[in-house]
């Protein structure tokens, strides 16, 4: 037997007006979704423990078998892993996102889907200005 598992992270949403009050998830055509409902089984998981902040890395992390609360560490630490960052005992990881404020408003959280060469650009001038020794900025 074959198993899938299905994660619609982020599939959530906002009721929004161009979509008739739905969310677009509720708008959408979905003809794949609606197949692997119909044969499939459907359940509902709790992936996320008590008093955890409910983000996809946690999530994510439960669902591959990991107990979060006792693995997780942050998503700074997963993403520096996936790049091989070196890390040494004691080290402190951060990870941070480009943003997009307009008149003092966020208007995107990940600066309008900056481009990957914009974005080396920038953790470029970061590290000319800001790093050091024992500070570095990686590009994700």
């Amino acid at each position: 037997m074959k198993y899938c598992i299905l994660i619609t992270d982020g599939a959530a949403d906002y009721a929004l007006d161009e979509f008739n009050g739905q969310t677009a998830l509720q708008a959408a055509h979905t003809p794949y979704f609606n197949r692997m409902a119909s044969d499939g089984e459907v359940g509902l998981t709790l992936n996320v423990p008590l008093g955890m902040e409910p983000s996809s890395a946690i999530a994510c992390m439960s669902v591959i078998g990991y107990d979060p609360q006792e693995y997780y560490k942050g998503r700074a630490s997963i993403e520096a892993l996936s790049l091989d960052v070196p890390m040494e005992q004691g080290s402190s990881l951060f990870r941070c996102n480009f943003v997009n404020i307009q008149d003092g408003i966020m208007r995107s959280y990940n600066a309008g889907d900056i481009q990957s060469k914009e974005a080396a650009e920038l953790i470029k001038a970061l590290n000319n200005k800001l790093g050091r020794n024992k500070l570095l900025f990686i590009r994700g």
